[in-house]
């Protein structure tokens, strides 16, 4: 049986490679820590899921303010 287009795990592949190659060209561009987790946190405002909006954003504000994990507790996230 012929298959036309891509399967699911094709275009999963692909997204992933895109994402790499914008990694790597933010990489190469040259940023320190400061400004990744202030990327970090502007693509974290875009995104859709707000549990994971506020899950990321907050884990950021600890890190720039040096809230330890004692005072935060341990946060489950799963992989995509």
């Amino acid at each position: 049986m012929k298959t036309y287009g891509k399967s699911v795990e094709d275009k999963k592949a692909d997204k992933s490679l895109k994402v790499r190659e914008i990694n790597q060209a933010i990489m190469n561009f040259g940023i320190d820590e400061e400004q990744k987790l202030q990327l970090i946190n502007l693509i974290a405002m875009e995104l859709e899921d707000q549990n994971a909006l506020r899950i990321i954003t907050g884990a950021i504000h600890d890190i720039k303010n040096n809230v330890t994990n004692d005072s935060v507790g341990d946060i489950i996230l799963s992989p995509l």
